[in-house]
């Protein structure tokens, strides 16, 4: 049996087992995503603050037929969350009102957006990447008054909040050590780019560290740094190139999401490195459209655009319109891994992924039925 066998099956049940325990942590007070410092992308991108304390992108009917989505980002990643929701309140014939918190993330007018969802009595109310602790008190107004409140990728869990979706960062992780032990024969020196001040990127990073131990001969952490939050994608060319420099012997730059990640590949660009591998996450269509033009350095897991996140969302609304939604929903889903040779058509969700639901790992198969199924009950 060849080593690269050998690995695969090592590797084969690793992201399933580090994804449960990840689930057990995370009903145990932490969540796999970001903070109110706002998702990876969002952050690297933000622009200066503005007067206004809201903006919202269609009127508010009275409510009653309303699908009411709130943010504290509006940029970065954010755009794919809205607009799955958008199409997700379509199917179901719902009103989508969408509100934006101030650019910079702040949190009083992100209380400000949930507290204007409840006063327009909602179906339900969806918050993304806001740090759900700091808006405790609007979040429980809302379930007291009846409306069942979505925490998506919020930074902490809530006491009280009914459905909780993050994302398995430790599972995610798991896989991309899993390619790396089964793409190559030669040892994998690893260079990390981290972002600790954002819980979704620490947990990335506990999540891959966690992993490397299945055979350090094959496996071995070169070092890592700090990127700058303020710009990402300089930051991350610069400590590529003097990690790379320093250490002839890296060969593989992990990079937290697509923006880091496209400053790693510039500077190895520059330094000549084809030998050298990114892995990232989120997988937006930047990347893909980076790996469809000829380049084969990157593989990235599809963290939020994958078709599981896309159903078990369309799921537990669908669950709320008829009444049969649990009185706690915990969901913890991962994506599937892309490569240059796997990648989606352009502008669809990346096929598969899986969740942990309530416990129960479903596919995404399993998902999108169970989604079809509600959606026709309505």
């Amino acid at each position: 049996m060849s080593r690269i066998t050998e690995r695969s099956r090592a590797a084969a049940g690793l992201a399933l087992g580090i994804g449960m325990l990840a689930f057990v942590a995370g009903c145990g007070g932490e969540s796999s995503s970001s903070s109110s410092t706002s998702t990876p992308a969002a952050t690297a991108q933000t622009p200066a603050a503005t007067d206004a304390a809201s903006t919202t992108t269609a009127a508010a009917s009275d409510g009653n037929n309303t699908l009411c989505v709130t943010s504290n980002v509006s940029f970065g990643l954010a755009p794919l969350f809205f607009e799955g929701y958008k199409e997700i309140a379509k199917q179901y014939g719902l009103d989508y009102v969408q509100k934006i918190a101030s650019p910079d993330g702040n949190l009083q007018s992100a209380a400000t957006n949930i507290q204007q969802c409840i006063n327009a009595k909602p179906k339900a109310i969806v918050g993304i990447a806001t740090e759900s602790a700091a808006v405790a008190a609007p979040i429980a107004a809302a379930e007291k008054a009846g409306i069942p409140y979505i925490a998506d990728q919020s930074g902490s869990p809530v006491p009280g909040v009914r459905v909780q979706i993050w994302g398995n960062e430790y599972a995610n992780s798991a896989a991309l050590v899993g390619y790396l032990l089964t793409s190559s024969d030669r040892p994998q020196n690893i260079y990390v780019l981290r972002a600790s001040a954002l819980p979704v990127v620490a947990r990335r990073t506990a999540g891959l560290l966690a992993a490397l131990p299945i055979e350090r001969t094959q496996l071995k952490l070169a070092g890592s740094s700090e990127l700058d939050l303020a710009d990402v994608a300089r930051s991350a060319t610069e400590k590529t190139l003097a990690a790379v420099r320093a250490n002839k012997d890296v060969n593989v730059v992990v990079a937290p999401w697509d923006d880091p990640a496209a400053g790693a590949l510039a500077a190895l660009k520059q330094l000549n490195r084809d030998d050298v591998k990114i892995i990232t996450y989120d997988g937006l269509d930047s990347t893909y459209e980076t790996m469809r033009g000829g380049e084969r350095r990157i593989a990235a897991i599809a963290a939020l655009p994958a078709e599981a996140f896309f159903n078990v969302r369309k799921l537990l609304v669908g669950q709320i319109l008829d009444g049969s939604l649990p009185p706690s929903v915990n969901a913890l889903c991962s994506g599937p891994l892309v490569t240059p040779d796997s990648i989606p058509a352009k502008g669809e969700l990346t096929p598969g992924g899986s969740c942990i639901l309530n416990g129960r790992v479903e596919t995404a198969d399993e998902l999108r039925a169970a989604a079809d199924a509600e959606l026709a009950r309505q």
